[in-house]
């Protein structure tokens, strides 16, 4: 009786799976085609018109560029800049800063990105809530800054901390042995204190850097303020956005809005300007060879989620 009823069972579930397949397989391609059509179209992002726009427009347009969070790369912001260089439409351009700081390098290659970039067109830095350090390094290169008057910025300095473990491994009765090919290989450790002579090698290392960090801000705002009086207020020092505008910093006081209006003005844009942000970082299929198919696939389901609640039975 059992091998009758198996097999009735068995049929079921076989006529189940037939009906089903069309309808797995339709809902694999479509996804899939989803997918790719999602990257694909994902690239040229309007803060005014969402999505692409086909390439269908020549309207005059700003360009944007966000920086936010500590700087610990320069890539991506320096390949969008690029795209706003070389884009026909952009005419102007603004960089949102909020940003507390980060890296040396990384600011110092956005800015001298941004001061090649203002030489062939407006660059207008939107300061948010901070931007200080490497983010005004970076800002101190555009043609505009402009900066709330509770913006906390400035901060011209550099700093190194290092942590000195070494009497908590005293007391676990701990001996680090440490072999090394010159005096300074291991300066920072923190398995013993520094010397006078590493502390005093650090130093210089720092001061070259503010140097150049002082400098390279007279040279971007010689017109507004002397490399002496940046020097006096290199201190470490942060100041609100109407403290920087009153000391030659910043230009004007002014949010994201006015920025933008005072980019189209420079880019000569008439009435409120197209705002443009280029996708930053390797485009679609860069990111599938590197990482498969798990990032792109998450960005096109947020996407899509209207679509799967029509196709899915």
């Amino acid at each position: 009786m059992l091998a009758p009823i198996c097999g009735m069972i068995c049929i079921v579930n076989e006529s189940a799976r037939q009906n089903w397949t069309p309808y797995l397989l339709l809902a694999g391609v479509v996804f899939l085609f989803a997918l790719f059509t999602a990257a694909l179209l994902s690239e040229p992002v309007s803060d005014h018109r969402p999505g692409p726009d086909f390439g269908l427009s020549d309207d005059p347009r700003v360009g944007l560029i966000e920086i936010i969070g500590p700087i610990t790369e320069s890539r991506p912001v320096i390949d969008g800049l690029k795209k706003l260089e070389q884009d026909k439409r952009t005419k102007a351009v603004v960089v949102r800063i909020d940003s507390p700081g980060g890296a040396v390098g990384p600011s110092q290659e956005i800015y001298h990105a941004l001061l090649d970039l203002r030489d062939k067109k407006p660059v207008v830095v939107s300061m948010g809530s901070v931007a200080a350090s490497g983010g005004f390094y970076i800002a101190s290169a555009a043609t505009e800054i402009l900066a709330n008057a509770g913006t906390l910025t400035g901060s011209i300095g550099v700093i190194m901390a290092f942590a000195d473990v070494s009497e908590l491994l005293d007391w676990a009765k701990v001996r680090m042995e440490v072999v090394k090919t010159g005096q300074f290989k291991d300066t920072g450790s923190g398995y013993r204190p520094m010397t006078d002579v590493e502390r005093g090698y650090l130093q210089d290392l720092i001061d070259e850097v503010l140097d150049q960090f002082v400098r390279d801000v007279a040279t971007a705002r010689s017109e507004h303020v002397t490399e002496q009086r940046v020097r006096e207020l290199a201190d470490g020092r942060v100041f609100t956005g109407a403290r920087a505008v009153e000391y030659g910093l910043a230009d004007r006081i002014g949010g994201y809005a006015a920025a933008v209006s005072l980019a189209g003005e420079l880019g000569g844009i008439e009435g409120e300007p197209d705002v443009w942000k280029p996708r930053l970082g390797p485009p679609w299929y860069e990111r599938v060879l590197e990482d498969g198919l798990a990032a792109p696939a998450r960005e096109a389901a947020a996407r899509l989620v209207p679509l799967w609640a029509v196709w899915v039975p």
